[in-house]
């Protein structure tokens, strides 16, 4: 009726109305959202983006990557070490080491003028006027010597009984190879770590001797059974010490992944292989959960789980900071890599001033905190923040300041986690040179020797007469070295 008569349904036009403006602010509701979530998903992609470039700019330098994973072609050398603004080569009162004349020369060869040079008068009956002397210094040539060992067998005129005489010790076959020889192989393969074959191309070129892998293989396995008092004596004498130095890296056996662990001291070394990285592994070969002194180590969480005093490695934690720096553009990093450097050199200084190191590092902390707040959670995204790679190390400076800063306040305890690292690149070079080992004997035979090798150099002795000594069979080497 009311639209016969032109009149207008105002309410019925508002409630028109408002619905369209409901329908509208739902819209605008969702696509708030969409936007909302989009950022987000904008916000995460070019914090992947930026991961992503940062590990390109990766290397050993700025991370735990090996040198040999370095780009030859992009690689610009870099080091922590600060420059001393010396020349290089011997300084001023540098003490050399040239090689030096002896009073008693082995031989002499006495070189006679017979003419002049000038006029060619024959100058054999004259006497020489002085001598210029002049020393080489060098081996002579090796050949093998051969000794025949013969025992006399006798009968006894009274009784009949044949008797024998008794063959030195050691000396058990027809035919056999001495201990000089022995110990060469042992030593080209455990301290120059050269190979089984370029050993047998060596011996033969050099001696006339034709050595097979498996006799020298035997070798190995021979003095592996000759020393195995040693690693319950090298062992004690770990736990005993005030500092360790701890590392592991990984190691094939049998085509197999295993992880080679390294557990030293400046006096000792005990190197074992495990199936395993972790605890298990470390439990299995059973020093650290008996351990109470301080060990080093590179932040692995498994050597978290045990009670001693922990200590990182500043080397690694500097490589961090400068991939910080470089790659993320943290400023605090560059200022904490300048701190720990500064602290290095510091550590004689008195407490206050050690003191007041250590309140730096905390405002360097607390400038780090401040630029990389706490991300935001995407909407409807459960679960914990995600804190990404600054924060995750700042919480490691905050949370883990004692054993970061431990050889700040405790002059025994190393800066760096050096003295695994030399242990442990022992076990790389081995990998170049073979690659895997083809089984559990020849890898426990391995790192038992290369123990008793490093033991004996660490603590002065010469690493080649303590393995002849082993081979003689001589009583209690270990406690000797």
């Amino acid at each position: 009726m009311k639209e016969m008569t032109g009149e207008i349904d105002y309410k019925a036009r508002y409630e028109e109305l408002l619905l369209i403006v409901e329908k509208q602010q739902e819209i605008i509701e969702k696509q708030s959202s969409v936007i909302q979530k989009q950022e987000f998903r904008i916000a995460e992609l070019e914090a992947r983006v930026a991961e992503l470039e940062a590990r390109l700019g990766k290397d050993s330098d700025n991370s735990h990557k090996p040198p040999s994973s370095d780009n030859p072609f992009t690689k610009t050398t870099k080091s922590q070490r600060e420059k001393s603004g010396k020349k290089s080569g011997g300084q001023p009162g540098h003490t050399g080491k040239t090689l030096k004349r002896v009073s008693y020369p082995d031989e002499v060869l006495r070189h006679s003028v017979t003419c002049c040079s000038g006029c060619g008068c024959d100058l054999s009956s004259e006497k020489a006027r002085k001598e210029l002397s002049r020393q080489v210094f060098d081996i002579p040539k090796v050949s093998v010597k051969v000794t025949e060992h013969r025992a006399e067998v006798k009968d006894c005129p009274h009784c009949g009984k044949r008797n024998e005489a008794a063959f030195p010790e050691g000396v058990t076959n027809h035919t056999q190879y001495g201990n000089n020889i022995r110990t060469l192989v042992v030593a080209l393969k455990m301290i120059g770590f050269v190979s089984l074959e370029r050993i047998s191309e060596l011996v033969w070129e050099q001696y006339g001797i034709r050595l097979s892998q498996a006799t020298m293989e035997a070798m190995l396995f021979d003095l592996d059974r000759k020393i195995r008092p040693f690693e319950p004596w090298v062992k004690d004498r770990l736990l005993s010490e005030l500092v360790l130095n701890a590392d592991e890296t990984g190691v094939r056996v049998e085509g197999k992944l295993n992880w080679f662990h390294s557990l030293s001291s400046e006096r000792y070394s005990w190197f074992e292989i495990h199936q395993k990285r972790g605890v298990e592994a470390m439990k299995k070969i059973g020093l650290l959960q008996k351990y109470c002194g301080i060990v080093v180590h590179d932040f692995w969480e498994s050597y978290l789980d045990f009670d001693f005093l922990h200590s990182f490695c500043n080397a690694h934690l500097l490589r961090e900071l400068v991939f910080q720096y470089e790659a993320l553009k943290q400023d605090w990093a560059w200022d904490m890599g300048g701190l720990l450097k500064r602290m290095k050199e510091s550590v004689a200084l008195d407490n206050e001033s050690k003191a007041a190191m250590e309140a730096e590092y905390d405002r360097i902390l607390d400038r780090g905190y401040l630029a990389n707040p706490l991300p935001e959670t995407p909407p409807g995204r459960k679960g914990k923040k995600k804190r990404g790679k600054v924060l995750c190390l700042l919480d490691r400076f905050r949370d883990h300041k004692s054993e970061v800063l431990r050889f700040l306040w405790n002059p025994l305890v190393p800066f760096t986690n050096n003295q695994a690292e030399r242990d442990v690149r022992m076990m790389k070079i081995q990998q170049k040179v073979s690659g895997t080992f083809r089984s559990r004997e020849g890898a426990d035979a391995f790192c038992r020797i290369m123990s008793f090798v490093s033991t004996a150099r660490k603590l002065g002795r010469n690493a080649c007469e303590a393995i002849a000594d082993a081979f003689r069979g001589v009583n209690q080497i270990w406690a000797a070295v």
